[in-house]
This record gives C-alpha cells, structure tokens and sequence, in this order.
C-alpha cells in the first residue's frame, strides 16, 4: 500500500465515523444533558467499531485482529509511556506556542472525571479501534512499501489527520484542531515505534489508554 492509497481509507474512515455519530438522526432537544451527550457518542462509537470489525472480516483481514504475545518489558514500557507523555505535552505546547503557560505545571488530579460516562469511550474503545486500524493495518501495510521509520511516520501522520477533524469541521460546523493534530502526531510516532519494536499491538493500547486515562485526571 503507498502513501496515497492509506491517505485515501483513513479518509474513509473518518466519513464513516462522523456519519455513525447521532446529531444526523437524532434530534437536538432531544440531548438535554451532556450525559445524554455522552451516551449517544459511546453508543455510536460502539456501532462504528462493529462496523469496522465486520468490513475487516468481510475483507478477510483478520491478521488485523492479531494479538501477539510479547515480553513483559514492553507491556509495562507501554504503561509508562502513556502517562508520561501527558506531562511531555508540557515541553510540545512550549515549541507549539513559544511561550510558558503561566498554569504549565499547574496539574490537577480530579479522579472523579472518571465517573464520566465518556470516560469508558475515550479510554477503552477509542484506543482499541484507533490502534487497529492505524498499527495493526495501516503501518503494517505500509512497512510492506517503505522503510520502517518512513512508514511509522506516514502512519504517525495520518493519526494526526484524523484528530485535525477536518470532516467534523466540513459536517458540523466544528472547528480543525491544529494543536490537537500535532501533539498525536508525536504520540502516535511513539506508539508505532513501540507496536514495531515489540511485534505486539497490546502495548500501544496500553500506552494509547493510559495516555487518554492521565489526560482525564490531570
């Protein structure tokens, strides 16, 4: 698969999660509450990772769903990497912005954001989908046709593009983030470093949800 072609389905990919979201087929008044909220978006990333999983077997993909076994380091690496890279955004934001945040070690440990019902979307099922598709299927294919760290970087690339939110900001009048796009960009190079290395995609769902869980708390 070359660059293009991988540019083309993660397109795909980003139409048919924005169209499995609820604002298309549910009415506004009917959201009354950012729990409601949160439902609607876990149930519709649910429908989207079924959708998903069905394409892959219907395409008779299964390697995607490969779960290899690997040594305890890397699980534990994973660990680490993902709440540490919370706190390296400090150093990104710097380069970013060119300036110190007056709050920038201002951290908060709030555990009780985890009684959100989001929390269960953004911490299990985004790191499990995103990591299949980007780790297990597109960097795969793309070693195939490039160089390993040219192809972690394709893929790292094409990680970022889906958190711009170019397709939200065609169909919901949402806005492209920028910064959010170039803070994944370092963590997904550093998950597809970690998924290569260790012949594994469990410790990139490990770093990908202990990154999204310190995201929630601090």
């Amino acid at each position: 698969m070359n660059v293009f072609k991988a540019f083309l389905i993660t397109i795909l990919f980003c139409v048919l999660h924005e169209f499995t979201w609820p604002w298309y087929y549910v009415s506004v008044d009917v959201i009354d509450s950012i729990n409601t909220l949160d439902i609607y978006n876990l149930v519709s990333d649910c429908v989207f990772a079924s959708i998903l999983i069905i394409l892959f077997i219907s395409l008779k993909r299964k390697d995607v769903f490969e779960f290899n076994a690997t040594a305890p380091k890397f699980y534990i690496l994973g660990i680490i990497l993902g709440i540490g890279f919370v706190f390296f955004q400090t150093i990104l934001d710097f380069v970013y912005y060119f300036e110190v945040a007056p709050d920038l070690y201002n951290y908060k440990f709030a555990p009780e954001n985890l009684k959100s019902i989001d929390t269960f979307r953004s911490i299990i099922i985004a790191p499990f989908v995103e990591e299949l598709f980007f780790r297990n299927f597109l960097q795969r294919e793309l070693i195939q046709k490039y160089k390993p760290y040219l192809a972690i970087f394709f893929t790292s690339l094409l990680f970022a593009y889906i958190h711009l939110q170019v397709e939200g900001a065609i169909f919901d009048d949402a806005y492209i983030n920028w910064h959010h796009a170039y803070i994944t960009f370092f963590g997904g190079y550093i998950l597809g470093v970690l998924s290569f290395k260790s012949k594994s995609i469990i410790p990139a769902i490990l770093l990908h949800m202990f990154w999204n869980l310190t995201v929630t708390i601090v």
